[in-house]
């Protein structure tokens, strides 16, 4: 026997020896999942379908710990354990999934006397056991040393998807993809060829190929897979700078247990992907090095593509852009600060493009936002110095407001969405177009006679803003159903799903949504103090890395709060939609602060 022949014999019987290890182990496996299955259902109040996933999680947390201390010894300290769990919770999810499909198979071919149904609980077992076997092998216990690319790429994609499941939580657990008011606005848009002018169309065509008149739980999915990805890219860009102590599910799991995170990538509405901007642009910025031209080109489309989603994102993306180039300039790395405008240029440039086109399509003429004055007209309004312009400028002003001043309020809602509102009073009265034209002479009006009035009520609003930031906004149920524009749309459209709508933990006001804004608030603050401390550790420690990462962070929250409440008005989603930022990089930050120093351990 040469010596390949002897190393494929000596490589038969170790894999020999691992088939029957993890068959073992899985014995035991099925024998402590049994007996907490029954325990629970003898002593507890629990029915089977919960019962069963407490007992399936305890066998699996077992069969994990011993493969790994047993069936694979001699891999197992190459791997970081919470990571290492979670890989072989989503290989054992997709070896669950394939003996299902083929028992079902089998059970379609054999039929379903007693016997037929023991087999084709065989064959779905086999069948299992081989994914569950060579996947544990293969991609969950592999040394990183001896790991080859292939494999390295087979594991990151397992973390991702198990990422991705952990931020389906939320959404999971309500029975059904979480909506917003405009959740109804949006789907709209493509699937009726609605023109809102109040938002711009994009979000809308992103997602028609995803639930194609079918789900809407494609789109849950996309999403969370989406802020996977770029939660996995932005470890990438830290490794070399010492994350490798940081476990990536881990930290995600953290994310979606106490953070809104999961709660906007679990909705139908754009915001989910505003905090992922400042995200790729540090990855951008400080992720250079591993990434090629083309990689950055395809970077650039896809923030030029999330911009494009909400008109706030413009102003948002601009100012971060400027941000991460001044942060690369005073690190001396002015090559990098100019790439990272030039970047920038492109994808604001073409996110413009996008807005400028629907604006042209609506309204005949190129604007980046149709209503964009009709929005600031209403805040100002709101703050006293629109009525005050109008008290003084009419009715020599001929504004078609002026027959309205009666009946606006301090409440931007009212002058915008009240049934029979001034907006819609004066739409019909003069058209679309007089409308706008009249807004945006209340604008200009208020800015040159009042700017310092008007600025101190901004100033209040960013306040306001910067401290309003409350998981799940509360508009739902009250404004989701009956006449509402989401139920109407979820009822024409998906109506196979509409009773699983109606009957979510959201729509039918189920969610402890306090006790859920206590926990989330105490870890955004939590969060915030140590970021700050983290910073400063980290310019003293010159982690140019980690402290580009955190003064990104701060500053998405304070100017996405700058452009929000001012120009718009004071809501917890504006703030909920970013604010996970800060738990987030302390988590990393701390990670990176306690991994041991390059001393030669």
């Amino acid at each position: 026997m040469n010596a390949a022949d002897a190393r494929h014999a000596e490589t038969r019987r170790e894999v020999l020896g691992q088939l029957l290890r993890f068959s073992a182990v899985g014995a035991i496996g099925f024998a402590i999942d049994a007996a907490v299955l029954v325990a629970l259902l003898r002593w507890t109040a629990l029915d089977p379908y919960a019962a069963r996933l407490i007992s399936f999680s305890a066998s699996a947390v077992n069969t994990w710990w011993m493969n790994r201390a047993f069936t694979f010894a001699v891999h197992r300290r190459t791997h970081s354990a919470p990571g290492e769990l979670a890989r072989f919770l989503t290989v054992a999810g997709l070896a669950g999934a394939v003996n299902y499909a083929a028992y079902a198979v089998a059970i379609s071919r054999l039929g379903t006397a007693p016997l037929a149904a023991v087999v084709a609980v065989a064959i779905g077992s086999l069948a299992g056991l081989a994914v569950n076997f060579n996947g544990a092998r293969l991609l969950v216990f592999v040394g990183t040393g001896h790991a080859s690319r292939r494999q390295r790429i087979a594991v990151a994609a397992i973390e991702v998807v198990a990422a991705t499941a952990l931020l389906m939580v939320p959404a999971l657990a309500n029975g059904y993809p979480l909506v917003f008011p405009d959740t109804g606005t949006y789907l709209r848009q493509a699937l009726e060829l609605y023109g809102a002018p109040d938002r711009p169309p994009y979000y809308s065509l992103l997602i028609l190929p995803l639930h194609m008149r079918l789900s809407l739980w494609p789109v849950a999915v996309g999403q969370a897979l989406a802020a996977a990805v770029v939660l996995r890219l932005v470890f990438a860009a830290l490794s070399p700078r010492g994350v490798e102590g940081v476990t990536y599910v881990a930290t995600v799991a953290a994310l979606a247990a106490l953070t809104s995170l999961p709660w906007h990538t679990g909705q139908i509405i754009p915001d989910a992907f505003t905090a992922l901007i400042p995200l790729l642009i540090f990855v951008l910025a400080y992720g250079a090095a591993e990434l090629r031209w083309r990689a950055q080109a395809a970077l650039c489309i896809v923030l030029a593509g999330m911009i494009a989603l909400h008109f706030s994102h413009l102003p948002i993306a601009a100012l971060l852009f400027a941000v991460a180039a001044l942060l690369r300039l005073g690190a001396a790395r002015w090559r990098d600060a100019v790439r990272v405008l030039v970047i920038g240029a492109v994808a604001a440039g073409l996110a413009a493009a996008a807005f400028l086109a629907y604006g042209f399509v609506l309204t005949g003429r190129p604007t980046l936002s149709p209503n964009g004055s009709v929005f600031m007209a209403a805040r100002m309004i709101a703050d006293g110095t629109g009525r005050a312009w109008l008290d003084e400028a009419c009715p020599a002003s001929g504004n078609p407001f002026c027959a309205e001043r009666a009946r606006l309020t301090g409440d931007p809602n009212d002058f915008l969405w009240a049934p029979d509102s001034p907006i819609e009073r004066v739409t019909r009265a003069h058209g679309e177009a007089a409308m706008r034209a009249a807004a945006a002479q209340i604008v200009a009006g208020v800015i040159a006679t009042r700017p310092a009035a008007q600025l101190n009520a901004g100033l209040v609003h960013f306040v306001r803003q910067i401290t309003a930031f409350a998981t799940l906004d509360t508009l739902c149920p009250d404004q989701c159903v009956d006449g509402a524009m989401v139920n109407r749309t979820i009822q024409r459209h998906f109506a196979h799903e509409h009773a699983a709508f109606l009957h979510s933990r959201q729509i039918e006001a189920r969610w402890p949504i306090e006790m859920i804004r206590r926990v989330h608030a105490a870890v955004v603050l939590a969060g915030a103090a140590a970021s700050v401390v983290l910073l400063v550790l980290a310019i003293r420690r010159r982690e140019r890395g980690l402290a580009g990462l955190l003064m990104l962070a701060f500053a998405a929250v304070i100017i996405n709060a700058a452009f929000t409440g001012p120009l718009s008005g004071v809501y917890d989603r504006y703030g909920s939609r970013v604010i996970w930022l800060l738990p987030f990089v302390a988590i990393v930050g701390g990670a990176i602060m306690l991994r041991p120093r390059a001393s030669g351990r």
